[in-house]
């Protein structure tokens, strides 16, 4: 018990302290924050999922019926129905039914539905006949309903109106009236199963990649409230891994990279900036000035300083070494590029 007191004692004096409040209130509003573009991203990519698929749906509806009028032009009944049933064998259709104006199903895959008369309050029928005056056109959203099938999974129905043609009204054999607009409608059911298997995996990835990244934020959290000790390894362990990373990219790309040292020549001359030396100076300063608007790791120096051990030494031998470092892995990753692939320009 003598031992446990002063550790719970330490850890309460721990978890009182400024930082650790500050931490723990940081990562609350992260969690918070992750959270809700998580749910965001989910709903987005939701509806761009969906979308797709009833530009799909509706793509497969209008080949259906481009490919079902030549029969109903010359009243080929039995063409007709095979022509139907072919495509109703595709993966991912359920059934294919036509309505006659009077909302008999003339034609269909199944044959239990066969000459039945629906009730035009039905999904299928209200978008037209919710008024007393049957629409001719429908809005696109309209032209869609989703509902469930027997089996529990969830069917896409589309509804694309056969309107009155030339060819129609004129045809001997079968001719309808010229003021007659909508001669019937074409409904293709499409089977949601695949895409919604693929909706819920896709979902779950997301949420999983969201769960990752709160929690590596919550170690990190955790490691920085732990103390410097803690968190100097933490850098220190990454940045090493970092660095060996690169180093063997170099070693691996000059050892087994299979490239040619005359990658360093364009046509036997030694590849050159064309610009002396003053002006090559100039080059890079001008080019230089974006990355001094943007990096602004030299204000962390103040605020590094008042952690390190004789900053007035530390501090700016790090400074030098650090970019002595970064400049000579800038250059041996490039001469790596060069060296295995050749830069025409």
């Amino acid at each position: 018990m003598q031992e446990t007191e002063p550790k719970r004692g330490s850890w309460l004096r721990l978890t009182q302290t400024l930082s650790v409040k500050l931490n723990v209130l940081l990562l609350g509003a992260m969690v918070v924050i992750f959270a809700l573009l998580g749910y965001v991203n989910v709903r987005l990519h939701r509806q761009h999922l969906e979308q797709n698929t009833l530009a799909s749906a509706e793509r497969i509806s209008d080949v259906i019926k481009q490919g079902t009028t030549d029969y109903m032009l010359r009243n080929d009944r039995e063409g007709l129905y095979r022509s139907i049933n072919t495509m109703a064998s595709e993966p991912g259709i359920e059934k294919i039914r036509i309505f006659d104006q009077e909302g008999r199903i003339t034609y269909t895959t199944s044959s239990s539905e066969q000459s039945k008369v629906v009730d035009k309050s039905a999904e299928a029928c209200y978008a037209c006949h919710a008024q007393s005056q049957p629409l001719a056109r429908l809005k696109r959203p309209d032209r869609f309903r989703i509902y469930r099938n027997g089996g529990g999974h969830r069917v896409l129905g589309v509804i694309t109106p056969i309107e009155n043609q030339p060819a129609c009204s004129n045809a001997s054999c079968h001719a309808h009236p010229a003021d007659q607009q909508i001669l019937g409608v074409l409904d293709t059911n499409l089977s949601l199963a695949k895409a919604d298997v693929q909706l819920a995996e896709s979902s779950q990835r997301m949420i999983v990649y969201t769960a990752c990244a709160l929690l590596l934020i919550a170690v990190l959290t955790c490691v920085n409230v732990l103390g410097l000790r803690w968190g100097a390894l933490l850098q220190n362990v990454s940045t090493l891994t970092k660095f060996t990373a690169m180093a063997a990219f170099v070693t691996l790309g000059f050892a087994i990279g299979k490239g040619n040292w005359s990658n360093f020549h364009a046509h036997g001359v030694p590849l050159s900036t064309g610009l002396g030396p003053a002006q090559l100076i100039s080059a890079m300063g001008v080019g230089l000035i974006a990355v001094f608007w943007a990096y602004d790791g030299w204000v962390y120096i103040t605020w590094v300083s008042g952690e390190v051990k004789d900053p007035r030494r530390n501090v700016p031998l790090a400074m030098v070494l650090g970019v002595l470092a970064v400049g000579a892995i800038y250059l041996a990753m490039n001469l790596t590029y060069m060296y295995v692939k050749f830069i025409a320009r």
